[in-house]
């Protein structure tokens, strides 16, 4: 009898674990990133948002940024979890994205709330990301790091690649900007279901740095997992 998903995942290794856990991760951060990078200025312009409103995009994330990564470092350093921030930005970009996706919706103030909701995802994300670097180094050990950074990257160019170009298609069949608005808003309600998803493989990664095992041993658990 073909044993369940969550049964081979708790009989791997820890390592490989932690390297599969972290390869779902980056699976679904890959999406929401190539969604951020060509969504929101075709999100905008679809919604009437004239030429400066479109420059202003890329300024709301930055400042964001700026503002909360100094003190949220400080926060981080002492809290016990390295966890803790990414998964509170991943809470907040959970709410940002399903707010986002409802905006089109929301009358003449659209416009205003689209760059609200900019501050509670692509903000957050910047955020994310600087974060996670701390985290991922408290969860794999530092002989494993490669193994699972390499072995990360690989799903998220293919995620990179095939996100973009399925959105694109979708939208060029809509000949209106209701209908691209609808494809977009799609996209982005299913950000905010990744990064739920993304939130339940960093909860389940590994915590202490010390605590991983041999690449080798990774490979042959990843291999384990994917034999029926």
């Amino acid at each position: 009898m073909k044993k369940s998903l969550f049964y081979r995942v708790k009989k791997m290794p820890p390592s490989a674990q932690t390297m599969l856990l972290f390869a779902v991760e980056g699976v679904f951060l890959q999406y929401i990133t190539s969604i951020n990078g060509f969504g929101l200025n075709l999100y905008a312009t679809n919604m009437g948002a004239t030429d400066s409103q479109i420059g202003i995009i890329q300024m709301v994330p930055n400042i964001v940024a700026c503002a909360a990564l100094l003190p949220l470092g400080i926060l981080a350093d002492r809290l016990k979890s390295t966890k803790t921030i990414p998964m509170l930005t991943l809470l907040v970009m959970c709410a940002g994205y399903a707010f986002l996706g409802s905006v089109p919706a929301l009358g003449e103030r659209r416009m205003e709330l689209f760059f609200v909701s900019l501050a509670f995802t692509a903000g957050a994300l910047a955020i994310y990301n600087a974060q996670w670097q701390a985290m991922f180094g408290a969860a794999v050990s530092l002989r494993q790091r490669n193994d699972v950074y390499a072995f990360r990257n690989q799903f998220m160019f293919v995620i990179g690649i095939l996100a973009p170009v399925i959105c694109g298609i979708l939208m060029g069949r809509c000949h209106t900007a209701d209908g691209k608005l609808l494809v977009l808003r799609s996209f982005f309600y299913l950000c905010a279901v990744c990064v739920l998803l993304q939130a339940a493989a960093i909860k389940n990664s590994g915590g202490t740095a010390g605590g991983g095992q041999s690449s080798g041993r990774s490979g042959e658990g990843i291999l384990t997992f994917f034999c029926f």
